[in-house]
């Protein structure tokens, strides 16, 4: 679904590979965007409910994990 002005609500490195995680807030999207060839980004879009907010790494720095408040859901990376 198309948004005018989609907000990005979070933008965190991985610790493992040369990826970001970008959450962008409106549209429920979670991109994995690979930095590896800054030349040719790769980005891997992934779908998950509408309005994420700011997320973060579990313990292990395996999961990254993102709330969605107005859907009551949790998305795990």
């Amino acid at each position: 679904e198309y948004h005018p002005e989609p907000r990005v609500a979070a933008i965190v490195a991985s610790h493992e590979h040369p990826e970001f995680i970008v959450n962008v807030k409106e549209t429920g999207k979670i991109l994995l965007v690979n930095y590896s060839d800054l030349e040719n980004l790769a980005v891997t879009t992934l779908p998950a409910a509408r309005y994420l907010h700011d997320g973060g790494w579990d313990s292990t720095h395996r999961y990254f994990m993102t709330a969605a408040n107005q859907s009551n859901m949790i998305a795990v990376v």
